[in-house]
């Protein structure tokens, strides 16, 4: 099984959330977490945030985080984990 999902990861141009991935293999989310977290720690997998990202009209003149109170803004939603191979070229 490690080995499928390292080819559905290599076959993406793009990073794949835990939900995506379990989808594309029709597996369950917490059957594939042990896995993802082995490959990253084998070195064979990252993971990365994206950020967080503000919700329509929230804020004014789009300087959210410089408020000095992003860490607990109501608007902002915090974005999943996403996979990526490493070492290869990405488009984000």
């Amino acid at each position: 099984m490690l080995y499928q999902l390292l080819t559905v990861m290599n076959n993406k141009n793009k990073p794949i959330s835990l939900e995506g991935l379990s989808k594309e293999l029709g597996m369950e989310k917490s059957a594939l977490e042990g896995m993802l977290d082995l490959l990253v720690r084998k070195g064979k997998l990252r993971y990365s945030d994206l950020g967080q990202v503000p919700q329509e009209g929230s804020c004014s003149g789009g300087a959210c985080m410089a408020c000095g109170k992003a860490g607990s803004c109501p608007f902002v939603g915090k974005m999943p984990h996403v996979y990526e191979m490493v070492g290869k070229s990405t488009k984000k």
